[in-house]
């Protein structure tokens, strides 16, 4: 039960605390979120630059994951799910954290990736900076951000977020 009101909390603070602006454009409900690039080691991705054989293979193993298995199978198989619908499975991602509570998991073009990419957390620890970054897109969910244009991005003095 604790688990569930933590969750549920979490859930909470996380759909309100979003930096946003809605834009309306070409009937398509837009929003800009303005957060700093975050960094994980370990997680979840897209499968952006793998070949269609391993994404086919995959998919069928997700295929087999049904209502009885495990909760963390279970969101694996949703995860990529969702991605797949959403034609998210093959293009490149990152990490941003919105008002220093809130990681978003960022799907992106490679033409608007190209202004991401190249920052390093190891290098930008060890000159003691951050990367702000302003992006218009829509959320797709609590946690994942569709986004459409980089709007602004600046290397700053400051500490970058990261974890294992």
């Amino acid at each position: 039960m604790k688990k569930i009101s933590y969750l549920l909390a979490c859930i909470f603070i996380i759909t309100f605390s979003c930096k946003t602006t809605e834009h309306n454009q070409n009937n398509t409900n837009l929003i800009t979120i303005e957060g700093e690039l975050y960094f994980k080691l370990i997680e979840l991705g897209s499968f952006y630059g793998v070949e269609d054989s391993i994404i086919q293979k995959f998919q069928i193993k997700l295929d087999k994951i049904d209502s009885d298995s495990s909760s963390s199978d279970q969101f694996i198989s949703d995860y990529y799910k969702m991605l797949d619908e959403n034609d998210l499975l093959k293009i490149p991602h990152f990490k941003v954290i919105v008002d220093s509570i809130q990681i978003l998991q960022v799907f992106i073009d490679e033409k608007q990736y190209r202004k991401v990419k190249n920052y390093n957390h190891l290098t930008l620890e060890k000159e003691n900076k951050k990367v702000l970054i302003k992006l218009q897109g829509k959320m797709l969910n609590e946690y994942i951000f569709k986004c459409d244009k980089v709007l602004d991005i600046q290397k700053v003095e400051g500490k970058t977020q990261w974890s294992k």
